[in-house]
């Protein structure tokens, strides 16, 4: 009896010491082809590509679910970032990363558009 009493306190205590832990760290945010020199991140595109966003945000898994909106601006339809490679230049594109529990960051990658292809003597 005295063993079935002790299990029963304990078992009471740790049901009502349940612990709430606040998520204050913001989602990561990455970039595997990126100069992370600067705070703007650069990334070369080659001219005349096909333009694939590897841009990914990260958690640290604190918060409830990995539910992270990743946001570019400026966005296409599908929501990646809208560089166009038809013609030589800079897009500067901001990202915007918001997990479960509110907490955000941001990145800029600015998006260089070079012709990377060296042609030989023979053109």
């Amino acid at each position: 009896m005295k063993n079935q009493l002790h299990y029963m306190l304990t078992s009471i205590f740790l049901i009502n010491c349940i612990l709430s832990v606040a998520d204050t760290t913001k989602p990561v945010i990455d970039h595997p082809e990126a100069d992370k020199t600067d705070s703007c991140w650069v990334v070369v595109v080659q001219l005349r590509s096909a333009f694939v966003d590897l841009t990914t945000a990260t958690d640290d898994s604190s918060s409830l679910g990995n539910d992270i909106s990743l946001i570019a601006s400026p966005y296409k339809q599908d929501g990646n970032a809208d560089v166009n490679t038809r013609f030589q230049g800079t897009t500067i594109v901001t990202y915007k990363a918001t997990d479960p529990s509110g907490n955000t960051s941001t990145q800029c990658i600015k998006y260089l558009v070079k012709d990377l292809i060296v042609l030989g003597p023979l053109g």
